[in-house]
């Protein structure tokens, strides 16, 4: 995956949260993709990229040792089919 790759016509680059527990948000996220049928990237170094969307651990580089508070986070899907599938 090339990191510096520009995509034009985005209104956003990218997206970090940084959660308490990985492996719990992991799998949330995994579930919600698998749904969405966007694989997860990579997951590495205590980070979990699917697209532009990147979970990491508060002990991650990046992190500087905080979390990220409360934020609401909403991803486009075809059909109420597909939210009823993650339901």
């Amino acid at each position: 995956m090339e990191l510096q790759e520009l995509h034009r016509g985005r209104l956003i680059d990218h997206i970090q949260l940084v959660v308490r527990d990985l492996e719990a948000s992991r799998r949330f996220y995994e579930a919600i993709f698998k749904v969405l049928d966007i694989p997860i990237s990579r997951t590495e170094h205590g980070l979990s990229w699917a697209d532009e969307f990147v979970v990491s651990s508060a002990d991650s580089p990046a992190a500087e040792g905080k979390t990220t508070g409360r934020c609401h986070v909403a991803f486009q899907v075809k059909n109420k089919a597909a939210v009823d599938a993650f339901l």
